[in-house]
């Protein structure tokens, strides 16, 4: 999926690549844990590779885009 979409908190997955969190450009989203109406965003730099966080709020929802869509599942388990 390649459509930019605002994002909202839900929206924020592991995986996706989100526009508006950092100053460089989209970042691919590492781990997302919710706080009620905010969440942590710890993502990978997708032009530097350098990691980053921020704490996110619903205010903040209407400067984020979602470009590509996150896992909403993980298989990660050792077979």
């Amino acid at each position: 999926m390649t459509n930019s979409v605002t994002a909202k908190l839900e929206d924020i997955k592991v995986g996706s690549v989100v526009d508006g969190l950092a100053p460089s450009g989209p970042v691919e989203v590492v781990a997302v844990q919710f706080h009620g109406s905010a969440a942590t965003v710890v993502y990978r730099d997708q032009s530097t590779g350098q990691v980053g966080q921020q704490l996110v709020y619903r205010s903040d929802e209407d400067r984020l885009t979602v470009s590509q869509a996150g896992r909403s599942w993980v298989f990660a388990a050792e077979g």
